[in-house]
């Protein structure tokens, strides 16, 4: 199964993702980074913190990236 690797971009620290993980294909890829974004803004929210503009990148095996979602992105808000 190919590798994807999931960094943070936007924030005053970016974080790059050395790790990885499996995954079938793209699409469950990032089916994995919208519930981590989702994750994540609700630990921004049990914080306090602002939702910036943070973004997670999706990167293949290759280093090309599929995808960006960026966190706020995931809010639904009526």
């Amino acid at each position: 199964m190919p590798r994807f690797y999931f960094h943070i971009r936007g924030g005053e620290d970016p974080v790059d993702d050395d790790i990885g993980v499996e995954f079938k294909d793209r699409i469950a890829a990032l089916k994995h980074a919208e519930q981590a974004a989702r994750d994540m803004l609700s630990d921004l929210a049990q914080e306090g913190e602002p939702v910036r503009d943070d973004a997670i990148e999706i990167v293949d095996e290759a280093g090309g990236v599929v995808g960006r979602l960026r966190l706020r992105d995931t809010l639904r808000l009526t």
